[in-house]
């Protein structure tokens, strides 16, 4: 239960950091926002990529882990009746 609810204010967080960051990355440099643009470009780059690496790459390399040495691939779907992997020992 708690896992979930730090999940849920971590994406509200996260809106919340767009939101105010967004304005300043796409209106340009104004006056006494020269330090403001640059740092809030590196913080939506971080944000973006991160999003990016734990949607696509830690799922691969979670499986690559998984299937160590002596250990079956891991399917996600089971072959004969096409209904979703379960989970098991290995």
């Amino acid at each position: 239960m708690t896992v979930l609810g730090i999940a849920a204010r971590n994406g509200i967080m996260l809106i919340s950091h767009y939101r105010y960051l967004l304005p300043i990355v796409f209106g340009g440099i104004r006056p006494g926002q020269e330090i403001e643009h640059p740092m809030a470009m590196v913080i939506i780059g971080g944000l973006i990529t991160s999003a990016v690496l734990n949607l696509f790459l830690l799922p691969v390399l979670y499986l690559e882990i998984r299937e160590g040495p002596g250990r079956q691939p891991v399917t996600l779907l089971n072959t004969t009746g096409g209904r979703p992997f379960r989970g098991g020992g290995g």
